[in-house]
């Protein structure tokens, strides 16, 4: 905080707050980065992803039947089961465990 305030810039009361709990925060605590790896990325990006994207497509899904006079209970029914996320869940793992490999 010494350099935040000794480079000149003026501060708020509420931003000087702001920036000293901040450098508190990180001056003492561990911060943890997880370690490269090759095809990190590609997997990071997997788990960030792939529960949004099924989600989007269910939606689609959803709507579609919905179009087509379903009541919503049956419209989503199928996407709403433990069935439907161990489905989810197996082809998440089957893709990570493909990037690891690639």
């Amino acid at each position: 905080m010494t350099a935040i305030k000794a480079s000149g810039f003026a501060l708020t009361e509420l931003m000087e707050e702001i920036l000293t709990v901040s450098v508190d925060t990180v001056n003492e605590n561990l911060l943890y980065t997880p370690p490269a790896f090759k095809g990190g990325c590609n997997i990071r990006n997997e788990l960030e992803y792939s529960m949004s994207d099924q989600a989007a497509a269910d939606r689609k899904e959803v709507l579609a039947r919905l179009q087509t006079g379903q009541s919503l209970d049956s419209a989503a029914g199928a996407f709403a089961s433990d069935q439907h996320f161990e489905e989810w869940y197996a082809a998440t793992l089957t893709r990570l465990q493909d990037l690891m490999e690639s």
